[in-house]
């Protein structure tokens, strides 16, 4: 079966050798024939008539434009393109197509008009006067010229924009009807390293030329064209991979993509066909799409401080975009990530991290070729130590705090979350006892109650907490409960006493009915009870039980019951077998308390003191204090502080504050015959507000990590000194390899951090450094009088400082100075060594004797004539000739100038070298 295509390209091969050869003979007969025909015409010695001659150099004429328009510049540079190649940025298709029809039609309506007028000239003998004529030929020619041009001029705007390809003006095709012209565009992605097909039409066009446009250049550029002999590559193909043509098509096939292959693709195909040529345009704009690499993950800080700002942006090498981005966070406990954000930023801003944020955080990074994980990084979020709690075992409360019993094994457990994990130390009394999270006292003792506090210590952080207990350790009172008997009345009435006193607590007793088991009387350390004479039975036994947190088994005291009243005088007998019988005299009576000062009044910040005396009160008992929320002051040790004596008690609060220490403290004190409660009223007052502060300079250092800062004082008022206050006000992040960020206003319920307090009061100034200069401060200042804060100043934050040109105006003075002694020292050191390679710079530099120029006769040394020399020659020195001295005479004399002798100049020549200015210096001038 004959293959049609590859016949017609070796036709098609046959053809274009021969026009090789065909052109070039063309050229070198036809353009020298038509040459001479025109001078020679032109000439008319040939014997022609005017009109012959005319219409033979018009003919000659237009034939050569004609070879020279099509052949030469149209057809050779098509068949011998690649030694053309300088022509394809000159876009004057329009106007050689305009030129190369009008020249055609001209030659050929020449020829026509030459025909007829040898007609006439042969057949119209009549016509031959008239029509043969050479104004009559000139008119012709002229017409047909000009009807030619404006026939053809319309070229040049209908195919001003579609009468060239690949900027080449020299080959185009030529569409007349604009709608055979058809115009597809397509949209193709491919992946970088793969293949890519990009079609051009279904079927093999008769001409296809692909061509290639950069992305933001309009110039296109060849990639692969055929003509009908063979696709042909050019070079530029190999940067987008490895390019070939399917096989019966005109697609494009481009292996191992690269990135250089983005951009728009055309193909520029042409159909013959029965019904006329058709002309499709193509264009395929091609996206290279590129995988993502792995992600990688980069902290502003992996282990924040709990309440700070943490930036964490994921970075990408390699991908085309957009990306979406989803984040993870695996927690230390969970098994599986949890997706915390998805979104299209690579930026994630934890604004407030807190303890929950710690983890494992990974990236991924998704676009339309794939999707890509980054490996795992650890956020450890620095926090703590909190409130510590202090766990007790055996666990057990009083009013006051926690109990133990003596003897027993006590366990204390300190618990304060914190990263890293606490150092713990326990101190006892505010002395320092153990170091650990656990303090273990075995068989503790009476000796070991008091304040417990657990200190715990962030070791990064350099933070701590505490927390403090009471521990009270009961015992027992000495010895066992006495049980006595009084009687009063003439012994009608009787009294029960029991007594039972030490121990911690008191021991509470107890006297219980013989008859119906009901307490009648309870008390502690020591009960009384009254039996009336007529409800006592005869031989009545009453038990007095005692009950202590320490006691382990019951006990009971009986006895007869006793009685005693406040001020009554009670009669105590005591017997023994090796003594005599003694009696004593008893009276007991209520507590009786007094105080120095019903009302206290102080500043804000000072120590208060208050004491209570016990005036009267037997029994002996203790004095109590509560505060003025009627809470026990030792539920806050750090708070208060008690001093007892005897008979008085003194109580002191520390560093008072206005807002929470106002109010009445009670002292009371408490026996078995009663109680008394004495009221002391504390008054904290506020020192005087101090004057108004306003900030009358702010400016930032040059590296932007510093600030200055100035304030005046407005009013009166009384005032210790000053303290600064800053928080963020805008943070920026630039300068990343992840682009330009917007900046991000911070949340303005952030609270203020004082970062300079104590400030002398006379001082109006202050510089603060550390500051980090991505973040925008803003400041603000108050005036302190002792705890009283006045008014704060106008938020404000820093300038920057004024540019100051006078350091670069000196230092480039400075530096174009030493450039300039340094360049002059070169210059002259050159010109001294090559003085005689330029003699006239070293000269004009270096000369050492100058010129002269005498204005006055009476100021030059003429040489006189001697006698019997020649008075029209006078010889200045030996070294010049007779010539020179002759015409030196001639220029001196008053007749050969015709000038004034007292007009006259003199001058004195310089020497011609140095001896012969040796030599004038030293020989006297010729007399």
């Amino acid at each position: 079966m004959v293959d049609w295509i590859q016949l017609q390209n070796q036709i098609l091969f046959a053809l274009q050798d021969v026009e090789k050869v065909y052109y070039p003979i063309l050229i070198f007969v036809g353009v020298p024939a038509n040459i001479m025909t025109i001078i020679i015409f032109s000439r008319r010695k040939c014997g022609l008539s005017k009109n012959v001659t005319r219409y033979l150099v018009a003919m000659a004429a237009a034939d050569l434009l004609v070879i020279v328009i099509d052949l030469i510049l149209r057809h050779i540079p098509i068949v011998f393109w690649h030694r053309f190649l300088f022509m394809e940025s000159l876009h004057v298709c329009n106007i050689h197509a305009s030129v190369l029809f009008a020249a055609s039609d001209c030659s050929v309506w020449f020829t026509v008009s030459f025909t007829f007028d040898r007609f006439v000239n042969i057949c119209c003998q009549k016509l031959k006067t008239k029509h043969c004529t050479g104004k009559m030929a000139a008119a012709v020619l002229g017409t047909v010229t000009a009807l030619s041009c404006l026939k053809n001029i319309s070229w040049y705007f209908m195919l001003s924009g579609q009468y060239w390809l690949l900027n080449n003006p020299w080959f185009w095709l030529v569409i007349l009807d604009p709608e055979e012209v058809t115009y597809i565009e397509a949209e193709v992605k491919g992946v970088i390293g793969r293949s890519v097909v990009l079609e051009c039409g279904q079927s093999l066009p008769t001409i296809y030329i692909w061509g290639f446009t950069r992305p933001g250049s309009s110039g296109i550029r060849a990639v692969l064209y055929d003509y009908g002999m063979g696709a042909k590559l050019q070079k530029m193909a190999s940067a987008f991979g490895e390019v070939k043509v399917l096989s019966d098509s005109a697609s494009l096939v481009i292996g191992n993509l690269q990135l250089a292959a983005e951009g728009r693709f055309t193909c520029q195909s042409l159909y013959d066909s029965n019904d006329g040529a058709r002309l499709v345009y193509i264009y395929v704009d091609l996206h290279v799409l590129v995988p993502i690499t792995n992600p990688s993950i980069q902290m502003s800080t992996s282990a924040p401080v709990e309440g700070s700002t943490v930036s964490i942006l994921c970075s990408v090498e390699n991908g085309t975009g957009p990306l979406e981005y989803t984040w993870s966070r695996q927690a230390t406990l969970s098994r599986s990530p949890v997706n915390i954000s998805q979104t299209d930023s690579s930026l994630l801003n934890l604004t407030t991290v807190n303890r929950n944020h710690t983890g494992w955080y990974t990236c991924s990074a998704r676009n339309e070729v794939n999707e890509a994980t980054s490996n795992r990084v650890w956020l450890d979020v620095i926090y703590g130590p909190d409130q510590p709690a202090i766990n007790i075992t055996p666990y057990s409360l009083n009013s006051v705090g926690y109990s133990a019993i003596e003897q027993d094994t006590v366990s204390m457990i300190c618990s304060a979350p914190s990263n890293p994990p606490s150092q713990y130390v326990w101190f006892h009394n505010n002395s320092q006892v153990y170091a650990g999270q656990q303090f273990v006292i075995e068989r503790i003792s009476q000796s070991q109650t008091g304040t417990y506090m657990c200190l715990a210590h962030n070791t990064v952080l350099n933070t701590r907490t505490k927390s403090a207990i009471l521990l009270t350790v009961y015992y027992l009172p000495a010895g066992r409960p006495i049980c006595t008997v009084l009687s009063v009345n003439d012994n009608q009435d009787i009294a029960l006493w029991c007594s039972w006193e030490g121990g911690d607590p008191a021991a509470t007793l107890r006297w219980v009915n013989p008859l119906s088991g009901s307490t009648d009387a309870e008390g502690r350390s020591s009960v009384s009870r009254v039996i009336q004479g007529q409800e006592m039975a005869h031989n009545s036994t009453y038990a007095c039980r005692p009950s202590h947190p320490a006691l382990r088994a019951d006990w009971s005291c009986k006895t007869t019951a006793p009685q005693q009243y406040n001020g009554k005088q009670f009669i105590c007998q005591a017997k023994h077998p090796l003594t005599r019988s003694r009696t004593c005299n008893i009276q007991l009576e209520a507590p009786n308390l007094l105080t120095l000062r019903n009302a206290v009044t102080v500043f804000e910040g000072s120590d208060v003191h208050m004491t209570c005396v016990l005036k009267a009160a037997y029994p002996a008992t203790e004095i109590a204090w509560h505060n003025n929320r009627n809470e026990s002051i030792w539920l806050k040790p750090k708070k208060y502080q008690l001093h007892h004596e005897a008979f008085w008690s003194n109580l002191t609060i520390r560093e008072t504050d206005g807002d929470v220490d106002n109010g009445t403290y009670w002292c009371t004190a408490v026996n078995v015959v009663g109680s008394a409660t004495m009221g002391i009223k504390l008054r904290v007052n506020k020192y005087p507000t101090p004057p108004n502060v306003t900030i009358s300079k702010l400016l930032y250092g040059r590296q932007r990590t510093e600030v200055v800062l100035e304030w005046i004082t407005r009013g009166v008022g009384d005032l210790t000194g000053f303290l600064v206050q800053r928080r963020p006000a805008r943070r920026s992040l630039a300068g990343r390899a992840t682009g330009n960020l917007k900046a991000s206003i911070i949340d303005p319920h952030i609270p203020w951090q004082v970062v300079a307090n104590a400030i002398d009061p006379a001082v109006r100034g202050h510089k603060l450094g550390g500051m980090d200069p991505r973040v925008l401060y803003a400041f603000r200042i108050l005036a302190v009088n002792h705890r009283t804060t006045g008014y704060p100043s106008e938020v404000k934050t820093p300038a920057d400082p004024p540019f100051s040109a006078l350091p670069a105006v000196i230092g480039a003075a400075v530096v174009g100075m030493l450039v300039a002694v340094a360049g002059t020292m070169l210059l002259f050191r050159y010109v001294i060594r090559n003085r005689e390679n330029i003699p006239w710079l070293h000269d004009l530099l270096f000369q050492h004797e100058l010129q002269e120029q005498i204005n006055l006769p009476e100021d030059a040394e003429v040489a006189l004539p001697s006698e019997g020399d020649d008075p029209e020659v006078a010889l200045p020195s030996e070294g010049q000739d007779a010539e020179a001295s002759r015409e030196q005479a001639e220029e001196s004399s008053p007749g050969a100038s015709g000038e004034e002798p007292g007009t006259a100049e003199a001058t004195i020549e310089p020497p011609v070298n140095d001896e012969q200015d040796e030599a004038a210096a030293t020989e006297p001038p010729a007399s």
